[in-house]
């Protein structure tokens, strides 16, 4: 029988207890002693310094440790976008296999095993779009051979998966936690969740990490849709850079992330058309209700209301539909991608006002379901949400996870040629945000309340208007050469 003595210790603001005795893939406990990425000569290159290994293991800060087969580095070719279309990102991207370890303190909590296609072992390959192609530190997707929960949460039979997220912060080390965290209070089925760690692939440091669950659909621990029948949907930028889309009248076109695009059919590719046709006209004559659930698109445009996003292009629309029956309405999944939050001071969000989205003819509609849906869900949530995120950001900042992140963060900084403050600093900044925010969006609200949801312009922009908007939506008075939406449509300025 197997025995397991647990240890508590804390990331961002939650506790998971994670077991000091491990199991490889065989299920076989495994020590200190039986692992090589530990060992006393292990030499690892951390800017222009090489230190041992040692330097990195951590009570409060997970080790990954990565060696893929022969050395290989996970590559990728850039992609440029299209005339008429934005973004910059990558493609090619190759799938590295090799092992990986899991380290806390003196103990391995994880080994994958040596690579075995389907058995053990791990892929390891570059994802995103702008982040991966121009940053040094650059976001992984991992795929394991076998499942686990890399999380440790005490019940495999729920949590385990195959994919995982290695996420970065643009900007500093907390973004990622506070926009994960506001997320949490907001009553989405699914929010992923995270972790700090150190990560170390190829004896080279990469510096700290959020490691992730990934947005896909799992019924037991992720986006619950029917295996069969229901789908995952991004309102996706990025679209053109994607093996299949289908159309939006929207801005940004459509891509899969439920079914696989190579497992979507032609029946399954007109229906989801369809249903998403009918979603979007139902804004023009207010039969919106019937399409889509107000109560989840409500709730993601108020998470990024309060967090201030300034980023509408990358703020990962996600959407599902549970099967293909008539009862089964759109949902808005997790908000993800939190590098520009606390941006739009005294302004609403960018999603909010953008015209590559629902929300601004939600908001600007003859039918003010949603509006009031909105404002309902500001005063349900105003008196607690706060601060209960206060409440998280305290706790963190005199935590020994903090300590430990300040620790490493002058490393961390080399990878990436960052400069962001302390955890204490980054913590108050984000604990002020939030107290003038809950001020601003009262005031904010109230004014909405008053109009009961019929909004002037820019929130909608009949097609005979002269005036210019950039794909965020922004008005431009001085174009220059470039993409732009003229009278409801793309033109280009050349």
């Amino acid at each position: 029988m197997r025995r397991y003595i647990y240890i508590m210790f804390c990331f961002l603001a939650i506790n998971y207890y994670l077991p000091t005795l491990a199991l490889d893939e065989n299920n076989n406990t495994i020590t200190s002693d039986d692992n090589p990425a530990i060992a006393d000569d292990n030499i690892v290159i951390a800017g222009d310094t090489a230190v041992d290994i040692h330097y990195f293991i951590n009570d409060n800060l997970p080790l990954i440790e990565i060696n893929t087969v022969g050395g290989e580095e996970p590559t990728f070719d850039p992609a440029d976008p299209p005339e008429g279309c934005i973004g910059n990102s990558i493609t090619n991207a190759t799938k590295v296999p090799g092992r990986m370890y899991i380290i806390v303190g003196s103990d391995t909590l994880y080994d994958s095993g040596e690579y075995e296609k389907d058995e053990s072992g791990l892929t390891i390959k570059i994802r995103g779009n702008s982040s991966a192609r121009f940053a040094d530190k650059k976001p992984y997707k991992l795929k394991l051979q076998k499942k686990a929960d890399l999380l440790f949460r005490g019940n495999d039979s729920i949590y385990k998966d195959k994919e995982w997220i290695l996420n970065v912060d643009e900007t500093n080390l907390t973004n990622n936690m506070v926009g994960v965290e506001v997320s949490k209070q907001m009553n989405f089925a699914w929010i992923p969740t995270c972790t700090y760690v150190n990560v170390v692939i190829n004896g080279t440091y990469r510096g700290i990490y959020y490691l992730s669950e990934s947005v896909k659909r799992d019924s037991k621990c992720r986006i619950d849709v029917e295996k069969e029948t229901g789908y995952i949907i991004e309102n996706d930028p990025y679209y053109w850079n994607e093996d299949l889309y289908f159309n939006s009248s929207f801005v940004y076109n459509y891509t899969f992330k439920y079914p696989e695009s190579e497992d979507v059919s032609e029946e399954q590719l007109e229906y989801i058309q369809t249903v998403m046709d009918s979603a979007e006209a139902s804004l023009d004559d207010g039969t919106y209700p019937d399409y889509i659930d107000v109560n989840t698109f409500a709730n993601w445009v108020l998470t990024h209301d309060l967090l201030g996003t300034s980023d509408g292009a990358g703020s990962n629309m996600f959407l599902s539909k549970y099967d293909n029956t008539a009862s089964s309405k759109i949902k808005m999944e997790t908000p993800w991608d939190f590098d520009t939050i606390e941006r739009t001071t005294d302004t609403w969000s960018t999603v909010h006002e953008t015209i590559g989205f629902f929300y601004c003819k939600l908001f600007g509609n003859a039918n003010p379901e949603f509006t009031k849906e909105y404002i309902k869900a500001w005063k349900e949530k105003r008196d607690t949400v706060v601060d209960k995120i206060i409440e998280k950001m305290d706790s963190l900042e005199h935590s020994e996870l903090a300590a430990s992140l300040d620790y490493y963060s002058g490393i961390d900084k080399k990878v990436d040629y960052l400069n962001y403050d302390s955890i204490s600093i980054q913590i108050e900044e984000h604990k002020q945000w939030f107290i003038d925010r809950k001020a601003w969006l009262d005031a904010a609200i109230a004014e909405l309340e008053k109009e009961t949801g019929i909004l002037p312009a820019p929130y909608c922009y009949p097609a005979g208007s002269d005036a210019i908007y950039d794909l965020q939506g922004r008005r431009v008075l001085h174009p220059t050469k470039g993409v732009y939406i003229k009278g409801g449509k793309k033109y280009i300025l050349k």
